[in-house]
């Protein structure tokens, strides 16, 4: 049960993410969204396409629609075919093991960010406080303005080349940064670090790491974390230029303490690659005039997700089921009407007597066997009497629904007023 609900998720969870990180992209490449609208979206369909196969999971009844795929369901009642045991062996397998890979790659994907976690956090063990009380004056000054969570605490490593928010109160900075950066320079790294904390950015990225852990199987899942880190970063990027004379200290800023960390020359071509990250940064820097937000992006930042909710809701689930069609064996009828046209009348129905073994299969997947259904049709062509002639099977309640299915229809009249009495035999198997 717990293997084939798993499935039922990493199934509907594939589609629906896959919608929703879809939409995401369409305003990602909509020319002229800022990068807030762009982050926000991107969250949205991270968190959307988890939540909304939930409620379909969960048997809520406003699901739009039902996809359902019986890889073993029997078409051709007359020459009917059942699958090899080989075959029913992948079958039955393939689910359980979708599953346990799924649950495999997400512990290996959780151990190692937990590793990399720890290694980071031992790096970090080392940094000190801050005693310059010029530059504590200028955090604070900046912490009051953005609103930051105080008391902010200003801290140096000489482990770590880059700053680094950490927690909700916490910047660290590399030594470099507070001897060799100008006040204007550092000005804007801090604000741009305290935009970080402002976020709470420190505190969702866990939870970003610990969705790319579980939800490892949808490649799309790392598009969404590069470009909502890098809409991030632009975030904080204009932050931090709004706080100095000129967007090209925070640029400035930016090259060096990248050439630091990664050993960049900057008159280096390559950097200048369309492609790097770091000159699209300095390039959204200088090519935008920093301002703060209007009211026509607070609009969208409500409109849009709203949007992406809306079209997300319509998408159909996806039921998962690997049940087969009942093959029905010969019939017979006796009195004065023909065997073809009730057995005609039967398959033509057969669909409702595959739903009442479909749930006795929901409440015993063993369930398999023979039955055989007796019934009198009466001189209107309507049953008249039905019963279990016989069976392999003891599930009460599948009796009754084959037996009211085939009672519901309506057969042609027998001839001359009489009656007909069937014996209709149907071999279930799973």
């Amino acid at each position: 049960m717990i293997l084939d609900f798993g499935f039922l998720l990493l199934v509907n969870y594939l589609l629906h993410s896959s919608v929703w990180f879809g939409l995401a992209y369409l305003v990602q490449r909509c020319p002229g969204t800022s990068p807030r609208l762009r982050v926000s979206a991107w969250r949205c369909a991270a968190v959307g396409g988890v939540l909304s196969p939930l409620p379909v999971l969960f048997g809520l009844e406003f699901a739009s629609t039902s996809l359902v795929f019986e890889p073993l369901r029997i078409t051709d009642l007359t020459q009917a075919t059942v699958p090899s045991l080989p075959q029913l062996a992948l079958l039955r397998l393939s689910q359980p093991l979708a599953v346990i890979l799924w649950a495999a790659g997400a512990a290996w994907l959780a151990a190692r960010w937990l590793i990399l976690g720890v290694r980071m956090r031992a790096r970090i063990s080392s940094r000190t406080p801050v005693r310059d009380p010029s530059l504590l004056a200028l955090a604070g000054d900046l912490a009051r303005r953005k609103r930051c969570p105080s008391p902010l605490r200003l801290t140096t490593c000489k482990n770590i080349t880059s700053p680094v928010a950490l927690g909700r109160r916490e910047i660290c900075l590399p030594p470099r940064v507070v001897l060799e950066l100008g006040s204007e320079e550092l000005r804007a790294i801090l604000a741009h670090e305290l935009e970080h904390l402002r976020r709470a950015d420190p505190l969702i990225l866990p939870i970003s790491l610990l969705g790319a852990c579980l939800c490892w199987p949808q490649p799309l899942w790392r598009v969404f974390r590069f470009h909502s880190e890098q809409g991030i970063e632009l975030i904080c990027d204009q932050a931090g230029s709004r706080d100095v004379a000129d967007p090209s200290i925070m640029a400035r800023s930016l090259v060096r303490i990248s050439e630091w960390a990664h050993g960049y020359d900057p008159h280096v071509p390559a950097l200048m690659s369309r492609h790097n990250e770091l000159t699209e940064r300095v390039a959204h820097l200088l090519s935008t005039k920093p301002a703060p937000r209007g009211r026509t992006e607070t609009v969208a930042m409500y409109i849009v997700p709203s949007l992406m909710l809306t079209a997300a809701l319509i998408l159909p689930s996806v039921e998962v089921t690997a049940s087969s069609e009942p093959v029905q064996r010969e019939a017979t009828v006796h009195g004065a009407l023909d065997k073809t046209s009730v057995r005609e009348i039967v398959r033509s129905n057969i669909h409702r007597i595959s739903t009442c073994y479909d749930h006795a299969l929901r409440r015993d997947p063993t369930t398999a066997g023979q039955v055989i259904i007796a019934f009198v049709i009466g001189n209107e062509g309507s049953v008249t009497e039905s019963e279990i002639d016989s069976s392999t099977i003891s599930d009460s309640e599948l009796h009754q629904c084959m037996v009211s299915v085939l009672a519901g229809l309506h057969y042609p009249k027998p001839r001359d007023g009489g009656v007909a009495h069937v014996t209709y035999p149907f071999k279930l198997s799973p």
